[in-house]
């Protein structure tokens, strides 16, 4: 059976690097950091990649004609409501379930349009759904890789960026720091409003 490494796993990196027979400390360090690259780049974008089938609930504001959910592209919505009074804690008892008549999702999945003007509000309008790609898109699978790659190459030296004798000069890099191409890719990806 596989062994899951972040979006991949230790059986297909090992064969993509050349690893013939990794030892079991080879592979716990490939888990560590695939896993440490996934969590980085879905840190840094705001949402998850995958559609894990779990039920994703987010709060926009009302009063506007449409919405970007954060985990596109949204395959299913199970329920829009939106609270009677803005002015309170958010309660189910006080909102109203709107139809399927009263709301539509893009073809792409990637906006919610109201077919009627929403009570306006701060966080007043909860949408719970369920979305993420079904595979990874290649542009992120590609940096992925390649950043997963780079932290394995550095693995002797963790978090060490460069050390220099003369001076004592030695400069610490934050762990999984991501590469300059690594961001422009993701950039793409980015929600204005992360789900954590």
């Amino acid at each position: 059976m596989a062994t899951s490494a972040g979006w991949s796993t230790v059986e297909d990196l090992s064969a993509l690097w050349g690893l013939t027979n990794p030892t079991d400390a080879d592979k716990d360090n490939l888990v560590a950091i695939a896993d440490g690259v996934t969590a980085a780049f879905e840190q840094y974008v705001g949402r998850a990649f995958l559609n894990d089938g779990e039920e994703v609930v987010e709060f926009f504001d009302g009063g506007v004609a449409l919405d970007s959910p954060a985990q596109t592209p949204v395959d299913s919505i199970s329920e829009v409501r939106v609270a009677l009074n803005a002015l309170r804690k958010w309660d189910d008892s006080d909102s109203r379930l709107l139809t399927e008549e009263e709301y539509n999702l893009s073809e792409d999945g990637k906006k919610l349009h109201y077919l009627r003007c929403l009570t306006k509000g701060e966080g007043n309008v909860r949408v719970a759904y369920s979305g993420g790609f079904e595979t990874m898109p290649a542009d992120v699978m590609r940096v992925w890789l390649a950043q997963v790659h780079s932290e394995w190459q550095r693995r002797k030296t963790p978090n060490i960026g460069s050390i220099s004798v003369v001076g004592s000069n030695i400069s610490v890099e934050t762990p999984y720091g991501l590469m300059t191409e690594s961001k422009r890719v993701l950039a793409a990806y980015k929600v204005t409003s992360p789900l954590w």
